[in-house]
């Protein structure tokens, strides 16, 4: 949990989503599969339930419900660097069911977000299934599904609390905010010195980008790395203030760092990829006008 704070922290700014979900808020823990109750940071309210459980296979499972009584499965691959937004064929098989051919949409820029309307057979062929079946384009994937029996029920009990605990549409948000001022002194300064290092980060890879990118034309992978060795000692301040602030080791908190840098490496290229069609775009766009003495003016370097 603690992993996951400080890397949302850390580059809180590089993730985007239709709605952000802040949480868990109230935690929710069925075996292995972890997670809770989230809000949406937009309007204050109740967004979904979800947990998440990790394979040895290096991919992840999230399972979310929502207030409609639609539910779904995200497939994560930290292998994928996709766009946000774009949808991809998914096929399920559950043990030896006939195969399920949905269409999934991209939440993240390596999950894959499958959502089912409240239709019981599905959501039997989850809970008392064995192993699921995944193929996606040309990979294909398989889970063991473990606990499902009684994890949808607990998601789903997880939303009807959030939603009958009150008439208020913003208990998460009162919920939150109780728990923001039943923190400690000590709490409250730990946060804030951890947001103030991401904002620090964030700011230190912006300042970065303008004043490289527009000036060199080497590619983007160059450039990207250029701008994360730039940035690498405000990372380390993380790394050395987190471990002070958390009593983390060095080697988990590299670990968090690294993953995080990761990710925000694949921002970095879209956001280089970005700035230079908009600049080819700006100069094309431009009319063609000769001097005021009627001559061509020179295409030189």
């Amino acid at each position: 949990m603690l992993a996951r704070f400080l890397l949302s922290l850390l580059f809180f700014n590089c993730l985007i989503a239709a709605s952000i979900a802040r949480g868990p808020i109230i935690p929710l823990q069925v075996g292995a599969w972890v997670g809770g109750s989230y809000i949406d940071d937009n309007s204050g309210s109740f967004s979904h339930c979800a947990v998440s459980g990790q394979f040895k296979s290096g991919q992840d499972l999230v399972i979310g419900a929502f207030p409609n009584g639609n539910w779904g499965i995200g497939i994560v691959d930290p292998r994928w660097k996709l766009s946000i937004g774009t949808q991809y064929s998914v096929r399920l098989i559950f043990d030896n069911s006939s195969p399920i051919d949905l269409v999934g949409d991209v939440r993240t820029d390596n999950m894959i977000f499958v959502q089912f309307s409240n239709s019981p057979e599905y959501l039997d062929l989850f809970r008392y299934g064995s192993v699921m079946y995944v193929t996606i384009g040309q990979t294909y994937y398989n889970f063991s599904l473990t606990n499902t029996k009684i994890l949808m029920p607990a998601l789903f009990e997880c939303v009807s609390n959030a939603l009958s605990g009150s008439s208020d549409s913003n208990l998460v948000l009162k919920e939150k905010n109780t728990k923001s001022q039943n923190k400690s002194d000590v709490d409250v300064v730990r946060d804030k010195i951890v947001t103030e290092l991401g904002n620090e980060y964030s700011g230190c890879i912006d300042r970065e980008l303008k004043s490289i990118v527009p000036y060199s034309n080497e590619g983007a992978e160059v450039l990207a790395q250029a701008i994360i060795t730039k940035c690498e000692y405000v990372a380390q301040k993380f790394i050395d203030t987190t471990m002070a602030i958390f009593g983390l080791n060095r080697g988990d908190t590299e670990k968090i760092v690294n993953a995080a840098v990761d990710k925000r490496r694949n921002t970095i290229l879209a956001d280089i990829v970005t700035f230079r069609a908009a600049v080819n775009k700006a100069i094309t766009s431009q009319p063609n006008q000769k001097p005021k003495d009627g001559k061509e003016q020179g295409t030189g370097l």
